[in-house]
């Protein structure tokens, strides 16, 4: 059953929250610390300037495929300013008119596929360097 409430993969980190060592090491999904980007994302130089199909660059450790380039992914959250102090599972601004979006894509650099780099844009258009994923609980 589709609710109002579509699960968004798990981009709502904001700075200042709680996280694992781990993931602060995070260079981008995927990241070992001596690997490469270009195994696990297609971004601006690697890309052609077009999306591709999923799974065609390694998986994260969870087995995920690219939740870093290709195309950004709508994240639940609203854009607006972090609160200051630490905050648990912060969801963003009550409203706004731009939606948070995360991971990188085809047309975006590098540094754009990072694990802390974030957008926005209106969610109520189109761009082809935006996409979704649905979780199941």
């Amino acid at each position: 059953m589709v609710t109002d409430r579509l699960i968004y993969s798990a981009r709502r980190r904001r700075r200042n929250q709680p996280v694992s060592a781990s993931s602060i090491r995070k260079a981008f999904a995927g990241s070992t610390g001596s690997n490469v980007i270009d195994e696990y994302a297609w971004y601006t130089i690697n890309s052609g300037n077009t999306t591709h199909p999923v799974g065609t660059k390694l998986p994260n450790e969870l087995g995920l495929y690219d939740l870093s380039g290709n195309v950004f992914e709508w994240a639940w959250d609203w854009n607006g300013t972090y609160p200051m102090g630490i905050v648990t599972d912060y969801r963003g601004a009550a409203s706004n008119s731009q939606r948070i979006e995360r991971g990188g894509a085809f047309r975006y650099s590098a540094s754009a596929g990072t694990v802390t780099y974030r957008d926005f844009f209106t969610p109520y258009g189109g761009l082809d360097r935006i996409g979704f994923r649905v979780v199941r609980p």
